[in-house]
């Protein structure tokens, strides 16, 4: 008998003592009593049917989500190991650890996730009607607070890269569905005094990326684990080892972008449109995409330090490694990772 299965029979036989009467050799701890779910709502059990629970024990391996979803009816928890983080359609978020037990959140959209090295562990119960699905699908919603850098901002320009193939995999990404650009709404205004201090020298802004989903993020993982797809290397890596784009860091299993106040970008001749030099593409993995990069020409150079200089002035962090990428350095969520689809 595994430990995690000898843990359950544990918490059967308390509770088969308690109702015998026989508790001596036992030791009872009330995991959880409540007549709310997580978010504080009623518990309400489904009306139609015959009365069913279900019992299961669920494993989340190290960068694992739940994806979006809801559960029409209750739904008790139990952490055995590892750390759980939940986010809610409503805006909350919880992290629950070993050792946690609650009620999910009932008929309200979640996604759970394992930003943590080791599994996620837990039984979970479920009560409620024969034929009634545990959970169902649910799309997250955009936060209220996040906005369409279009509208946000006259004149600047999206190529959104992961809408189609023009990207180090060489086809759409999953969660890019329309050619707009969000970020929240401190980021966005920030970028609007970025454009307008730029214009007045003739130049704007083009704008390759901005929130990112997190399915997208898991796609790029996917692809990484992938050794024998290698399409777009000599376009975009051609210098590096595939095996090693994932621990030098050029991709991760989170991504600040998530939060919703990175922004990949470049500068351009407001006139003719045309983007400067910068000595090197974007999303071009390689050491002369540092920003810092002597492997470039001095135009370039000199292209790279003014579009840092202006962003930083205007409370952008840049990322040294990448000349393009810039996150608000008072970002409003430095710890949450959403996943609503860019459409």
């Amino acid at each position: 008998m595994t430990c995690r299965t000898s843990k359950i029979v544990i918490v059967f036989a308390a509770s088969l003592a308690v109702t015998a009467g026989v508790s001596a050799q036992i030791d009872v701890q009330t995991l959880l009593r409540t007549g709310e779910d997580t978010l504080g709502n009623r518990i309400a059990y489904p009306e139609t049917g015959a009365a069913e629970i279900t019992g299961a024990l669920v494993t989340m391996m190290p960068g694992a989500s739940t994806g979006w979803h809801r559960h029409p009816q209750p739904a008790l928890f139990y952490l055995f190991s590892g750390e759980l983080t939940v986010e809610y359609a409503t805006g909350d978020a919880r992290v629950f650890r070993s050792g946690d037990s609650d009620v999910e959140a009932q008929n309200i959209a979640h996604n759970g996730h394992n930003h943590g090295d080791v599994p996620v562990e837990m039984v979970v119960f479920y009560a409620g009607a024969g034929g009634l699905p545990r959970s169902e699908p649910a799309e997250p919603p955009v936060p209220e607070d996040f906005t369409d850098l279009q509208n946000a901002i006259p004149g600047i320009e999206i190529e959104l890269r992961y809408l189609g193939s023009d990207n180090f995999i060489g086809r759409p990404i999953a969660g890019y569905e329309r050619n707009v650009v969000y970020l929240t709404r401190a980021a966005a205004m920030a970028l609007r005094d970025v454009q307008r201090e730029l214009a007045a020298e003739g130049l704007g802004l083009k704008v390759f990326d901005g929130y990112r989903p997190q399915r997208a993020v898991d796609d790029f993982m996917r692809w990484a684990d992938d050794p024998d797809d290698v399409a777009k290397k000599a376009d975009y890596y051609p210098t590096v080892d595939k095996a090693k784009l994932v621990p030098n860091g050029y991709i991760a299993r989170r991504s600040g972008h998530s939060r919703g106040s990175t922004v990949d970008l470049t500068l351009i001749d407001r006139g003719s449109g045309e983007a400067l030099d910068m000595g090197s593409p974007y999303d071009f993995f390689d050491p002369v995409s540092s920003s810092s990069s002597t492997s470039v020409s001095d135009t370039a150079f000199a292209n790279r330090m003014k579009l840092r200089e202006v962003m930083v002035r205007h409370g952008f962090e840049p990322l040294e490694e990448e000349w393009w990428h810039f996150t608000l350095g008072d970002e409003p969520y430095p710890d949450r990772y959403f996943d609503f689809p860019v459409r």
